[in-house]
Parts: C-alpha cells; structure tokens; sequence
C-alpha cells in the first residue's frame, strides 16, 4: 500500500494504509483509509500543499456551482512579522451547501496548516462554520481563516471582490 498503491504515493499513506490493514486483520475491523482528505506536501521554500480537489476538478464535477476563497500571506500579521509573507491559501467550496471541496496553501508551514483543512474536510465541517471559529492572533492559521471568509465574502484584510 501506500508508497505503491498507484493512487496516493506517499510515506503517510503507506503508513496509515498499514495501520489500517493491521488493525482489520487483528481486531475484524472494516475500515478504509479516506484518501480525499489526505493532504500531499511539497518541502519546498515555500512550502506547498493541498488536500482534496484542484480548482479545475472542481469545476469539471460541479460546473460553476462553486466559490473560491483565496488570502496572500502578505496581509497576515504573523508571516509579516517573520519576513515570509511569500504564498497564499486559496479554497474551493460547494456553493449550494458550503462543502469544502479542496485547500491548496503555498507558503511558510503549508505542510502543518494543510492538516487543519484535512480535518475539516474529514469531519465535513462547512465554510460558515470554519469561519464562525475564532483563531488566534497573530498567527500563520489566520490565513487560512481569511480565505474561507472570502468564499464568503466576509474576508476582513484583503479588498472585497467585484461584483459582477
């Protein structure tokens, strides 16, 4: 599994794909591994990595029923103050119920903040709700808290969209 199961061919897949299968054959279990929610990482400077649907998968299942919330790592506080203001957050949400579909982060710690968007898309938590969360300040997450508020346009640090 994991590292060659042609899907997902990474070292925390295979990892968790291992846990998975020897949990069912010692205690009967039937679990799968869900690989939507897993996240993929890139360890570049900056760091990239994203979990769930690209933009252009999105829009082939669902058409134009989607919203894309994206926030510049510039406008946060926290990458400011640390001089990696380099990257964004972008995420690409179900329009009808405000299903996350997919999180795509290039910028400092993408690869320990893509685990909070695999989380929500695991617990099928929606765009209101991440964004009726309070995040603390100042902190790299809050980027991630500002692009699910422009799938609203509600994001407080960045200009509203035009209106078309």
């Amino acid at each position: 599994p994991g590292d060659i199961n042609g899907i997902k061919m990474l070292a925390h897949v295979a990892f968790r794909m291992g846990e998975v299968a020897a949990e069912n054959a010692v205690k009967g279990n039937h679990r799968k591994v869900k690989l939507l929610s897993t996240p993929s990482v890139v360890y570049t400077l900056p760091e990239v990595a994203m979990v769930g649907l690209t933009e252009a998968q999105a829009r082939d299942k669902y058409g134009d029923d989607i919203r894309i919330g994206r926030f510049n790592f510039s406008a946060n506080g926290r990458a400011l103050a640390s001089s990696e203001a380099d990257g964004f957050v972008k995420v690409i949400a179900d329009n009808r119920y405000g299903e996350v579909l997919g999180v795509h982060i290039i910028g400092p710690t993408a690869a320990e903040l893509i685990t909070q968007a695999s989380l929500i898309m695991e617990m099928e938590i929606t765009v209101e709700e991440v964004v009726n969360t309070i995040y603390g300040h100042p902190t790299y997450s809050e980027a991630i808290f500002e692009a699910f508020a422009d799938v609203l346009d509600e994001a407080v640090h960045i200009m509203p969209k035009k209106k078309k």
